[in-house]
């Protein structure tokens, strides 16, 4: 301790900075693997949500949040996809953001088409400029599977 007693604050800060580097390390999903082609399980359609990998946007906290039919997928960040199978029908992919880490209750963006039994989709999400012009949209199989190898399987 120093004749104006900042030891003690030194090593609060130490301990504020440390508790706050490990809960960001929580906050984000994990990356598992590659890319792989998987079949959908006998009556199901699969859906591919991807973010492309990009600098834009790489170190905003604000990570979206997805949900298919009301069920939530999980937190997109960049370079990385999700696989979720769904029943055949009407299919509702919604966007949701966040203000400094807290959700938003309503959503930003939407995408809706009919999946049809045994068949693949491919949901891109990106920002591509620091204007921040998103791209959230269905795709084609050519262009989502090319997109999507160079991302990573997320995980919660």
């Amino acid at each position: 301790m120093d004749k104006c007693g900042r030891r003690g604050d030194d090593i609060e800060m130490k301990a504020i900075c440390i508790l706050l580097i490990i809960l960001s390390g929580c906050a984000y999903p994990s990356k598992k693997s590659p890319y792989s082609v998987q079949v959908a399980e006998k009556g199901k359609a699969v859906i591919y949500l991807y973010r492309t990998s990009t600098a834009v946007d790489s170190l905003n906290p604000d990570v979206p949040r997805f949900y298919i039919n009301g069920d939530k997928l999980g937190r997109l960040t960049v370079g990385g996809y999700y696989r979720a199978e769904v029943t055949p029908g009407e299919v509702f992919v919604t966007k949701k953001g966040s203000l400094f880490g807290i959700p938003f209750f309503w959503k930003e963006g939407e995408v809706k088409f009919t999946a049809l039994e045994n068949h693949t989709y491919f949901v891109k999400f990106s920002i591509e400029s620091i204007m921040r012009i998103q791209e959230f949209k269905l795709v084609t199989n050519t262009v989502g599977e090319q997109e999507i190898k160079e991302t990573m399987l997320l995980v919660n």
